[in-house]
């Protein structure tokens, strides 16, 4: 198999094994080619060429990985019947923020939204021993600047994450929920909740909250599930980072727990706004003591594409 790779007018051959174009537009149009140094990070978008012959379409496609030096480039190749183009620069994807969480999850294919999943692996990878992870907020212009490239573009959001003061990054996933316009459980489960709360026995009280959390739409559930099993990783570290789980259902209780608004088909009794966020606080809080939490699923049900896109970016 011969395939070049051209650059401007000259033309170097490629490796014979692995035959690709760099995706350079005609008009001569700058390459998007980010480097890195000091993370050893590469973000280059190619368009991989193959001739359909038998031997092509029958070929397994796989995932490798090659060490060039210091630099380790990993392939994912997947057969594609129609024509591709070069991803174009300025191409932007749907919103995430202020979008219901199920749109979002519809939109990406996931049960996790994208945003989620990265930011909790980002915090994960180097923000465990952070002292008052959650509790000590960013500086706005980084998590703004987070925010927007998570509206426009996932792999520039995830570049930029790296890079990122870990409090940012911890900053623009509080943000996500608590600007999403319907909260996480959602908002007609809230009295049921705080009758939940008043059960006694606390083994009675969490099987009443898990079985009251099934009722959750399944992305509102699976991201819910996914953060509590996060932040548990998040405690378990509190000796270093100072954040027990009841500091962390103080953080997110009021973000992802809301009480109905007065007036819009809320029936049950008025509760005390102080009383509103003790509930917020406890309910999170009940969930997060919960030993044996269902897992989160993260993507659809035999779709791993949309998996495959976060990990390996």
């Amino acid at each position: 198999m011969n395939v070049k790779q051209r650059t401007g007018n000259s033309e170097i051959q490629s490796c014979p094994w692995i035959p690709y174009e760099q995706a350079v537009s005609n008009s001569g149009s700058e390459q998007r080619n980010l480097f890195n140094m000091e993370e050893k990070t590469v973000d280059v978008h190619i368009l991989c060429v193959y001739q359909l012959e038998s031997k092509t379409l029958n070929k397994r496609w796989r995932r490798q990985t090659l060490q060039l030096g210091h630099v380790e480039v990993t392939l994912s190749l997947k057969y594609c019947p129609h024509p591709l183009e070069p991803p174009s620069s300025t191409a932007q994807q749907p919103p995430v923020f202020c979008v219901s969480i199920q749109s979002v999850a519809q939109q990406q294919g996931v049960l996790v939204p994208h945003v989620v999943r990265c930011c909790v692996e980002e915090v994960e990878r180097r923000g465990l021993d952070e002292v008052g992870i959650y509790r000590v907020s960013g500086t706005t212009s980084d998590i703004s600047m987070l925010k927007s490239a998570f509206n426009s573009n996932l792999r520039e959001a995830v570049s930029r994450l790296r890079s990122a003061e870990v409090n940012a990054v911890s900053g623009v996933l509080k943000l996500y929920f608590r600007e999403l316009p319907e909260p996480l459980i959602p908002t007609e489960l809230f009295q049921s909740l705080a009758r939940a709360l008043d059960i006694q026995d606390l083994n009675s009280r969490l099987v009443s909250m898990l079985s009251l959390l099934q009722s959750c739409p399944d992305a509102n559930r699976h991201t819910f599930l996914y953060l509590l099993h996060h932040l548990q990783r998040v405690s378990e570290r509190q000796d270093v980072n100072k954040m027990s789980l009841l500091n962390l259902a103080t953080v997110f209780g009021p973000s992802l727990v809301r009480p109905p608004v007065a007036g819009l088909g809320h029936n049950g009794p008025t509760v005390d706004i102080s009383q509103e966020v003790v509930i917020q606080v406890q309910v999170v809080y009940c969930y997060l003591q919960c030993n044996n939490l269902p897992e989160a699923q993260i993507s659809l049900p035999h779709d791993t594409d949309a998996e495959d896109e976060t990990t390996h970016m």
